[in-house]
């Protein structure tokens, strides 16, 4: 019944458009001038005004509309089409028919849309904004593939009919990442994959567990759907919240189980361990307010730790008194040992290399200078690293609270990234960056690897993802607390937040497991789950506001703009109800009102800041890819690996 030749057609076409997405950005030449290590050369960020992010989302508000005016036309242009294929592989209208009209339509437009006004925006030539639109074009097209082969699995299977609305949703967001990776490697500047080559087979143990685990999360998630579709009989509004929860709730679902895996295993022992030499690294620049509490919360930590700690200060050209303050306060040191090298100016991560060279003891800590340190953080740290293959140790941080509205924000953000999921990605060998405000590592293993790498964003992250690529784990220790400046206003808290996004593309471009392969699940799930959400942040917000648009426009307006506030709610709960708990249970409850203001304040907020990132990336001319182009580019994107 079914005819093979045409299903390889459909089949084969999709295939070959996913291997080309693979094999263009895997292949693509690369403009990083630096080595692969600690060196990165690429064009600085451009400076952008909210202004364009203004416009992305004006653009979408009014493409919003238009889809929903038009949704009767697109809908029947877009499951006619998808149906003459449908009915080409499988001839048989009565089977199929019923699940003509089971596709969001909308949710796929919206999601061409965004890559239409991305192309808008972005600082480039005219090449360079076709080219970007025209992925629009290839996703119609890949969407339209898949959701044939959804119809024609579906019907053959008897699937509930339903149910292909959402195996929809949720597969056309992995497509349309799939086309934002693209989109992302071809358009911006950034820099060359790391040359640190992961051991071969050497996290298969983990790789194996957390994949087993997220299938298995998956799989439950798909029959609880199948339940809920055959109580009752939905519309298409239904399949978009449906997708969502899966979104939302796999990602919760697997940190718990992780937590678990995590809870059966034993604590490093405490025996054993000695007290090492600890050598403690920071940078300062103009650090004059808060350097003081620092140093003294380092000399408090080495009075509580039997061994030897020394502390090199690398000052990166201060133009305060930062340096006088630092001397007279190490004159003080009771426990500790300091010392002051001058540098010039050139950025961080140059500073904190040349007090690493220094560095003589078998453990390395990077401090930031605006930091307080819990007492017993240098006390916590050897029964980490009597196990060898432990590379690097961090803690938990929290904000140094005051009245601040940021400060409580900042807070809630804190809880759920280091009480809730930390924990539950040291388990699996998944935490893919150890902070800079308290780094403890190796400093052989960091230096054969580049140090701090210069030139791009993210340089605590980056140690962290070259340590994993040799081998060695990260872990977090609940027990070493440290308390960290924030922002005190919106453009201080712009400015921060734009290098840490941008980080993210930077470390992504450096470790993913396309170009770079793959270190664990630190990158293949951390890295690529990173990615894959900031990539939503262009299309998620518009998705909200599409589903407003459209519930207003319908006869029972009052009862359907009740969806869209389940919609959201199905995506927001898990990480409420997970942060609520972990507030609780660790004292934190009466700082739980606020979680009232964090998605419609602080998450908007940073949302507009993440879009915003992307459009500080330089763009990069369009070069046609010649054959001889292309091998000598990809030769050049693959120097000798280093591990």
């Amino acid at each position: 019944m079914i005819s093979g030749s045409a299903l390889a057609v459909v089949g084969g076409l999709l295939g070959l458009l996913l291997f080309w997405i693979v094999y263009s950005v895997r292949r693509h030449p690369t403009v990083d001038r630096g080595d692969g290590l600690g060196r990165v050369v690429i064009d600085p960020p451009r400076p952008t005004r909210l202004i364009r992010v203004a416009v992305f989302l004006a653009t979408m508000v009014v493409y919003a509309v238009a889809v929903v005016a038009a949704r009767v036309q697109i809908a029947t242009i877009y499951v006619s089409a998808v149906m003459r294929m449908v009915l080409w592989i499988l001839p048989a209208p009565t089977l199929v028919a019923p699940y003509a009209n089971r596709f969001e339509t909308g949710y796929r437009m919206m999601i061409a849309g965004s890559i239409v006004a991305l192309a808008l925006v972005i600082r480039a030539g005219p090449a360079r904004r076709l080219s970007v639109a025209l992925h629009a074009v290839v996703y119609l097209v890949m969407a339209a593939l898949l959701d044939c082969i959804v119809v024609v699995t579906s019907a053959v299977t008897r699937l509930p009919i339903a149910y292909v609305g959402v195996e929809g949703i949720v597969l056309n967001m992995l497509l349309w990442a799939m086309v934002m990776l693209r989109v992302f490697f071809t358009t911006f500047t950034l820099p060359r994959p790391s040359r640190v080559v992961a051991p071969r087979g050497g996290y298969w143990a983990e790789t194996l567990q957390t994949a087993a685990l997220a299938v298995a999360v998956l799989g439950t998630l798909g029959l609880t759907i199948a339940l809920v579709i055959q109580l009752g009989s939905f519309g298409h509004e239904v399949y978009i919240l449906l997708g969502f929860m899966t979104y939302a709730l796999f990602w919760t679902l697997l940190i718990v189980l992780f937590r678990i895996i995590g809870r059966m295993r034993r604590r490093p022992s405490t025996g054993r361990a000695g007290t090492p030499p600890i050598h403690v690294i920071m940078c300062a620049f103009n650090e004059s307010p808060g350097i003081v509490d620092t140093l003294e919360s380092v000399d408090r930590a080495a009075a509580h730790y039997a061994g030897k700690v020394r502390v090199t200060l690398a000052d990166d050209g201060s133009e305060d008194d930062t340096v006088a303050i630092s001397r007279a306060t190490m004159d003080r040191f009771r426990a500790a040992s300091g010392e002051i090298i001058a540098c010039s100016h050139a950025g961080k991560s140059a500073a904190l290399n040349a007090a690493l060279a220094r560095v003589t003891a078998p453990i390395a800590v990077r401090i930031d200078a605006d930091v307080l340190i819990s007492a017993n953080a240098f006390a916590c740290l050897p029964r980490w690293f009597a196990d060898p293959t432990v590379g690097s140790v961090g803690g938990s941080t929290f904000p140094r609270m005051s009245r601040s509205w940021l400060h409580r924000m900042r807070l809630i953000e804190c809880i759920y990234g280091y009480l809730f999921v930390r924990p539950g990605l040291v388990a699996v060998d998944a935490l893919p960056c150890v902070p800079g405000t308290f780094q403890a590592f190796r400093p052989e293993p960091a230096r054969a690897v580049g140090g701090m790498v210069m030139g791009m964003n993210g340089e605590d992250a980056d140690l962290t993802l070259q340590l994993g690529r040799l081998g060695y784990r990260a872990v977090m220790d609940r027990e070493i607390v440290i308390h960290e400046d924030v922002p005190t206003s919106l453009a201080a808290y712009r400015e921060q937040r734009l290098r840490w996004y941008r980080s993210g593309a930077h470390l992504f471009a450096r470790h993913n497991p396309i170009q770079a392969r793959s270190a664990g699940p630190r990158v293949w799930l951390s890295l690529m789950r990173a990615a894959i959400f900031r990539f939503m942040m262009l299309v998620r917000p518009i998705v909200y506001l599409y589903a407003a648009v459209w519930a207003l426009g319908q006869p029972s307006g009052t009862r359907n703009i009740w969806f869209v506030f389940v919609l959201f709610g199905s995506a927001v709960a898990p990480m409420l109800l997970s942060t609520a708990v972990e507030a609780v249970a660790h004292g934190y409850a009466g700082y739980l009102p606020w979680l009232l203001l964090w998605y419609p304040t602080y998450v908007l907020l940073r949302r507009v800041i993440m879009i915003e990132s992307f459009l500080t990336l330089p763009t990069r001319p369009v070069v046609v890819p010649w054959p001889a182009r292309a091998g000598g580019a990809y030769r050049e994107m693959q120097p000798d690996a280093v591990g």
